[in-house]
């Protein structure tokens, strides 16, 4: 009985001492705010994000044979500026959806801006 509660009590302690970070994704609004304060950082993170929505785009139409979520002109290549304005102006157009995690309103600003047919 002894033994259990001392592995029980080193296993709390682990437990409790091991650390656990939480990062949130930021806001549409913060976004736009960061661009604004910081926008090398900021046009990297929605640099990456846009990629990956896209990317995500183009499996879910090619490999998985379903429709894609959106539909840009085929053969442009999406500029980071371009990427930035699309934002912008969507929460400009929308200014409730600024609360929303800006993964969510990128693709929703890119749904807007290239709908499917």
């Amino acid at each position: 009985m002894r033994r259990a509660c001392t592995t029980a009590f080193v296993l709390l302690a682990v437990n409790a001492a091991s650390t656990t970070y939480v990062i949130a994704e930021p806001s549409g609004a913060d976004m736009v705010r960061q661009l604004k304060l910081s926008p090398e950082l900021a046009r990297t993170y929605i640099e990456g994000l846009s990629s990956g929505i896209d990317w995500t785009n183009t499996a879910i139409s090619t490999m998985k044979k379903g429709s894609p979520l959106f539909c840009p002109p085929p053969n442009i290549s999406i500029t980071i500026e371009q990427v930035e304005n699309i934002l912008i102006r969507y929460l400009a157009n929308k200014p409730s959806e600024a609360q929303y995690p800006v993964g969510f309103v990128m693709l929703k600003a890119f749904r807007d801006t290239f709908p499917c047919p």
